[in-house]
């Protein structure tokens, strides 16, 4: 029976003392990493909530061009006419 489980060996009270301390430095250091990680994940979302309502008008703007030729398109393709107000409900492209 002692073949299978052998004595247990006296651990070194450096090799203890070096594992507490290593184990402690990987907490304070994973804290401090962290911390870094978190503050510039932070600037990052403010930035783009910053940006959001600028991306999302040009957006607009860019869809409103491509709707705007897709629809002189078809009404070319078509042969129909182009109404009256047109310039007003879709204004051309300014410069």
């Amino acid at each position: 029976m002692s073949e299978l489980n052998p004595a247990a060996v006296r651990v070194s009270p450096f090799i203890r003392f070096n594992r507490w301390a290593l184990l402690f430095a990987g907490i304070a250091y994973g804290t401090w990493r962290f911390n870094v990680l978190q503050r510039r994940e932070n600037e990052h979302r403010a930035y783009i909530e910053k940006m959001k309502p600028e991306w999302m008008e040009n957006k607009r703007k860019a869809k409103s061009l491509i709707d705007r030729a897709e629809l002189l398109y078809l009404a070319e393709a078509t042969g129909n006419k182009i109404p009256a107000d047109f310039d007003k409900n879709y204004p051309p492209p300014s410069k």
